[in-house]
């Protein structure tokens, strides 16, 4: 199996950061859409193949990036990964619950439901494509705005 290229823990604490610290509250379209930009960024750059579904009914929007169909399998199949950006935590949580490490653990709003997840499954595609890295199957990563609500406007996407 190939190997890929693995940045330094803490430059990949520091990337996580960034992340946990855009709050991202459900309710707030505008804010959860500043880290799905980061994401979608992140995910251009590399090559993903993206699909942005615009937000409505007062949530955010929903991302979906697929890698190329260079594999190395015959299986038309995908895999697929899903998280979300979406926290429960309101506005201005930061402030009394910022962001910090404590020897081998991050804390922060949403970071273990599910930013940290959904950071490393796009850092992970990033690599993957950046390296050319082929995969049995195709793979698809679905970013949603609502999960922290039953998924209202993303469960047609994720279904």
């Amino acid at each position: 199996m190939p190997q890929t290229e693995i940045p330094s823990s803490e430059a990949l604490l520091d990337d996580l950061a960034h992340w946990v610290r855009q709050e991202t509250p459900t309710t707030h379209p505008e804010m959860v859409n500043r880290l799905m930009d980061l994401a979608a960024a992140d995910l251009a750059a590399a090559g993903a193949e993206l699909t942005r579904i615009p937000g409505r009914d007062g949530f955010a929007d929903t991302l979906i990036a697929r890698t190329p169909a260079r594999t190395t399998g015959t299986d038309d199949r995908c895999v697929l990964i899903a998280g979300h950006l979406d926290t429960v935590w309101p506005p201005g949580t930061l402030d009394s619950m910022p962001y910090w490490v404590d020897g081998g653990k991050a804390h922060g709003p949403g970071i273990f439901d599910m930013k940290a997840g959904s950071f490393v499954a796009t850092r992970v595609l990033c690599a993957l494509l950046r390296q050319g890295i082929a995969t049995p199957r195709p793979i698809t990563l679905l970013l949603t705005p609502d999960e922290e609500v039953g998924s209202p406007t993303s469960r047609e996407h994720i279904e």
